[in-house]
């Protein structure tokens, strides 16, 4: 059995996989465009363990929360009194260096994409609800214009076939209205609504939930419903004599009964044309039906899973800049945005022992949204990331590959420190709050 210390290790050992893959990029480039790389580092600080191999070392450090590979002649302040020489990160043209640091990002990209292709090839199990939703009264107010058994067939032009896809459009569009065409009581409505913003999360708001009819798709191994004959296709007409229109009333009225109680049903059998009525003893209050299909899904040949694979990958990372826009504009909470490295780690853990457990791959598709987002933070121009770098070595491209002067990499590096320091300690109060919070 795995312990509550696994999750740390499981997690730290997720986020150094990204970390290798980053570092990793920047390795192999500056080896391909001539540049010596000395160390290539796991994790920052002291270092734990390391070995000398030909050209390089390989570390790992004490800090496992990032990772470096240290280049020939990679201080900029240098370049101004000694001469590069065959093998420094600034000899020859910018274009090696420019290579070189971009190739971080892009790793992280290329292993993104991979990961959202191998899941496109796989085989999986879908859970599928129909298209018609459901408005509970206390929602009845903020789900306006919509009402209960409205059925959603397009929203915003693009076709709609079950309920999952009307999630995947309200989630990643908080603050924007969608057009929503409908059909209520057969009758087609075209609907235009504001989809609310979770200034926490930076998700819409659902302003209802899936329409669960009262027709039995499932029916568990053991269950009293089994063992009293229920099968899939039949239809709860009454528990105990009171009408059931859905499964939203089947949940209301048995919610109050005890563990073993006897419940009477009247169902109408799939194929048959009258009711019938069941006695069924409950089983610690439940009878073991379910109304979600779940559907088993081959995945994608190569050829389609390319596809797949990028239209999730630009999906992703176009929703990931759109919420970081959202985050400097103010439309989102910036301290229950941000997670410190503890937070980070320990929601990769808790994942990885989730998806060991149930044989899931959402640890996979976890990395891969990290992944993604280290890659195009590290593209951001801030002095001492990589896009700082990017920045350095284009201008010196336009000055016909000239250093610029120390006093200003200096003020540089200062305004990169702050930055980066800044963000630090705000992630790291953040860890801070979240472990008292959880006492």
């Amino acid at each position: 059995m795995l312990g509550n210390y696994s999750i740390w290790i499981l997690g730290l050992l997720g986020l150094n996989i990204i970390v290798f893959i980053h570092e990793l990029g920047h390795f192999l480039v500056a080896r391909a465009t001539g540049i010596t790389v000395e160390v290539f580092s796991i994790g920052m600080g002291p270092k734990l363990w390391k070995k000398q191999f030909k050209t390089f070392e390989f570390a790992i450090s004490a800090l496992p929360l990032g990772g470096y590979c240290k280049m020939q002649g990679e201080t900029m302040q240098n370049r101004n009194s000694e001469p590069a020489k065959k093998g420094d990160l600034y000899y020859g043209h910018p274009w090696r260096r420019l290579l070189t640091v971009m190739a971080g990002a892009g790793f992280n990209f290329i292993f993104t994409y991979l990961i959202f292709v191998g899941m496109s090839m796989m085989d999986r199990h879908e859970i599928r609800m129909e298209n018609r939703i459901f408005v509970p009264q206390e929602q009845s107010e903020t789900a306006l214009p919509f009402l209960s058994g409205d059925k959603i067939i397009r929203i915003n032009g693009k076709s709609i076939d079950y309920f999952h896809q009307i999630e995947q459009h309200i989630i990643v569009s908080g603050g924007d209205t969608l057009s929503f065409d409908i059909l209520r009581d057969e009758t087609a409505i075209t609907l235009t609504k504001e989809i609310r913003l979770d200034s926490k999360t930076g998700i819409g708001i659902m302003p209802f939930t899936p329409y669960l009819s009262n027709t039995l798709q499932y029916i568990y191994p053991d269950s009293p419903a089994e063992k009293h004959g229920l099968l899939a296709g039949d239809t709860l007409m009454a528990i105990n004599g009171e009408r059931v229109n859905d499964f939203h009333d089947i949940s209301r009225i048995l919610r109050p009964y005890q563990a073993d109680e006897v419940i009477e049903l009247t169902v109408l059998k799939a194929n048959h044309s009258e009711p019938t009525t069941l006695s069924i003893p409950l089983s610690n209050g439940k009878l073991g039906i379910s109304v979600v299909q779940e559907v088993a899904v081959s995945g994608d040949s190569l050829f389609l899973a390319l596809g797949s694979g990028a239209k999730l990958f630009v999906t992703t990372l176009r929703d990931y800049i759109r919420g970081l826009h959202r985050l400097i504009t103010g439309q989102l909470e910036f301290k229950s945005s941000l997670s410190g490295p503890i937070q980070t780690t320990e929601i990769i853990g808790e994942v990885a022992r989730s998806s060991i457990k149930e044989g899931s791959v959402s640890i996979f598709y976890l990395l891969a949204i990290l992944s993604i987002i280290i890659g195009f933070m590290n593209l951001l121009p801030i002095p001492l990331l990589d896009g700082g770098l990017i920045v350095l070595f284009l201008l010196e491209m336009i000055l016909g590959n000239k250093p610029l002067p120390n006093g200003v990499l200096k003020a540089y590096q200062i305004i990169g420190f702050t930055i980066i320091f800044g963000l630090l300690a705000l992630s790291i109060n953040s860890d801070i709050l979240h472990i008292f919070n959880k006492k």
